[in-house]
């Protein structure tokens, strides 16, 4: 019974401090000014000189019957 009350005065001091709360009133952060960003244009400038090409091989070889 000693070794049961012992725990329970241990356990009750060390949670203490998870207890504690601050009683002042929280203070506000500050707010910052909304920042204004240039709108992005709706569609890229498309126009302009282009060369492109491709080179591929595909040998596919499946034994798969759908």
């Amino acid at each position: 019974m000693k070794t049961t009350f012992a725990l329970t005065a241990v356990d009750l001091i060390a949670a203490g401090p998870a207890l504690a709360g601050n009683k002042a009133e929280p203070m506000m952060e500050p707010t910052l000014a909304p920042v204004a960003i240039a709108p992005t244009p709706s569609s890229p400038d498309w126009t302009g000189f282009y060369a492109g090409g491709q080179l591929g091989y595909a040998n596919i070889d499946t034994n798969v019957v759908f």
